[in-house]
């Protein structure tokens, strides 16, 4: 394995480590300050808006800063410290709910920046992406099976001493990878993009892709919140929100790996289509759920739903542009995607305070039935594409 792969495994496994101990315990967290549920989904809400300027602002701050290494360690560190904050001002709901905004942004800044980081690499770095990926995954998974059970032990202090103790480690890890410094973009070519994107946005192909996606992301949304309060409700504990959570980012390592392996042979026309489905199956199962262990188990679709629902999106957004437009069309497409995730926090905390988590389920599974619906249409009218590289 080439050094610097090595390096960028080694990084995305030790920060998932860390994130998975408070970012995978978060909702229980804030359930336990006592916080309801409509007040959670806007507290989740504007954590995501809040990243998006992160995520939107990283390029500016790399150009500022002229390095991705130092501005990496600066968030984290600033991540390590407010995670401590909010781990110790639960009277305090504002600034609670301040705190958790401030961590969308820096939360997301990190992870733009260390995506940024490979992708800007060398090729063979660049080819390497999704196993490098796995290993964040898997790291992931590690630390939310075992802090299910050190919550039980130590209480949420611990995590706050973890992750200040862990800024020396990271500040040693990303000394030894080689920074970048990515070229100033030229403002004449990036407004011909712009244009040239705006062409494919008003598409009517562009637009039912959009609104299959936006459907399937509303579904992936209200499980990655809403779930764990479900799994609450009907009697679940800290550890067994560790096993659903480890779960679910365990079961994406193979699944991952495969598709890249068989990514010549991938429909990503038809996973779209398998993504809609498990996903619609998935939402009902967790709505009809009486026990943790079924919802427990409802983790493992994470590898027909999540990990179908990430390649079906990058292989057919940038099917409809050539490659030099294919991270201007995406970047457009996340923003949508983040207004349907800020709405679907808002509203799915407002039904689920007011009707119960079971029927905020049955409720999102109607958005599942009609995305298959769409995914269908869109897998028929567009034909099959031929085989290529994802």
């Amino acid at each position: 394995m080439k050094k610097t792969v090595r390096q960028f495994a080694i990084l995305y496994f030790v920060s998932q480590m860390f994130f998975g101990m408070y970012l995978g315990y978060q909702v229980v967290y804030l359930r336990s300050t006592g916080m309801p549920d409509d007040i959670l989904g806007f507290t989740i809400a504007l954590a995501a808006l809040l990243g998006s300027v992160g995520q939107f602002m990283t390029g500016r701050f790399i150009r500022m800063t002229k390095s991705v290494k130092w501005l990496y360690i600066g968030a984290y560190i600033a991540l390590a410290i407010t995670i401590a904050l909010i781990l110790n001002i639960g009277a305090f709901p504002v600034l609670l709910i301040i705190m958790v905004g401030l961590l969308g942004v820096l939360s997301n800044t990190i992870a733009a920046l260390l995506d940024s980081w490979v992708m800007a690499s060398d090729e063979s770095v660049r080819n390497r992406f999704g196993f490098v990926r796995s290993f964040g995954s898997l790291g992931w998974s590690i630390s939310v099976f075992a802090t299910g059970y050190l919550l039980t032990w130590f209480g949420w202090n611990f995590i706050s001493v973890m992750f200040i103790l862990s800024i020396p480690l990271m500040v040693y890890i990303l000394y030894g990878i080689k920074d970048i410094n990515p070229p100033k973009p030229s403002p004449l070519r990036s407004k011909v993009q712009r244009a040239e994107v705006g062409k494919v946005i008003r598409t009517s192909r562009f637009f039912l892709l959009i609104a299959a996606l936006v459907l399937i992301y509303i579904c992936m949304q209200t499980l990655n919140v809403y779930s764990i309060v479900r799994l609450q409700d009907v009697g679940g504990t800290e550890i067994d929100v560790g096993y659903y959570v480890s779960l679910q980012a365990l079961i994406e390592v193979p699944g991952f790996i495969l598709m890249s392996h068989f990514s010549h042979r991938i429909n990503a026309k038809f996973t779209l289509i398998l993504a809609a489905l498990f996903y619609t199956i998935r939402i009902l199962l967790i709505g009809v759920a009486a026990t943790p262990l079924l919802i427990i188990l409802s983790g493992l679709f994470q590898l027909v739903t999540f990990v179908f629902l990430t390649i079906s999106t990058k292989f057919l957004i940038n099917e409809l542009v050539p490659q030099r437009l294919s991270i201007t069309l995406q970047t457009t497409t996340s923003a949508v995607f983040l207004f349907t995730s800020v709405i679907t926090n808002i509203v799915g905390g407002i039904i689920s305070k007011a009707y119960g988590t079971s029927n905020l389920f049955f409720f999102v599974a109607i958005f599942g039935v009609f995305s298959i619906g769409l995914s269908f249409i869109y897998y028929k009218k567009y034909g099959r594409p031929e085989p290529k590289k994802i």
